[in-house]
């Protein structure tokens, strides 16, 4: 239901990060989907919006658990 409302501001992707940092779900959940519409969103912004700066600084949380990296990149 968030996920349909990333376009229309952070908020939305603000509270989908809050909801997975450092939750043990974020382990088995399939984030593929959700990390290829945010960074299609965040690669369709101008580069000197602050947008795409905001967008940009939530990615760490789908990337770590705990301080720990999910996957190497």
């Amino acid at each position: 239901m968030f996920v349909d409302d990333i376009e229309l501001g952070v908020h939305a992707l603000e509270l989908i990060t809050e909801i997975f940092r450092d939750n043990e779900c974020l382990l088995t959940f399939k984030l593929t989907p959700l990390v290829k519409k945010i960074a299609s969103g965040i690669d369709e912004l101008d580069i000197e919006t602050t947008k795409k700066a905001i967008l940009l600084s939530f990615m760490d949380v789908f990337m770590f658990f705990k301080g720990i990296e999910l996957m190497e990149n």
